[in-house]
């Protein structure tokens, strides 16, 4: 895939990466992740030198960051999201969403937004068991 053809897609092989896109646009992902950037977000990711750090190769990536962290292209078949975090930010993102779709009011959103829930975090499907002693 030619480096100059947008918009480029990549995907995030180390959970942590910050991606900063623009002014405001920006996340820090997780791996498994995939990202998509167009030629104007691309010239903002460029330094003093018209570099971008989006074009370093997997050699330069381990030189800086002892691991490569990202590659062009989709996201490889069976690799899932968060499957290295070893910081927690998957289960963050489940409180979070949880905490949220505890505060609705309507039972029937609620319940669908903890289907969702339950859909998008499968790892956390243990926690919707509840166990009572009688």
């Amino acid at each position: 895939m030619s480096k100059t053809a947008f918009p480029r897609t990549f995907h995030i092989l180390a959970s942590g990466l910050s991606v900063a896109l623009g002014d405001f646009d920006g996340f820090v992902g997780l791996r498994g992740h995939e990202f998509t950037v167009s030629e104007e977000q691309y010239a903002f990711t460029k330094n003093r030198f018209g570099v971008s750090w989006l074009d370093m190769s997997a050699d330069e990536q381990e030189a800086k960051w002892g691991v490569q962290r990202f590659a062009e292209g989709p996201v490889p078949e069976g690799m899932e999201i968060g499957q290295d975090d070893k910081h927690g930010a998957r289960y963050r993102q489940w409180m979070r969403a949880t905490e949220e779709a505890q505060k609705i009011s309507n039972p029937v959103d609620r319940d669908a937004a903890f289907r969702k829930i339950k859909a998008d975090f499968p790892e956390q499907n243990k926690s919707f068991q509840t166990s009572r002693a009688y």
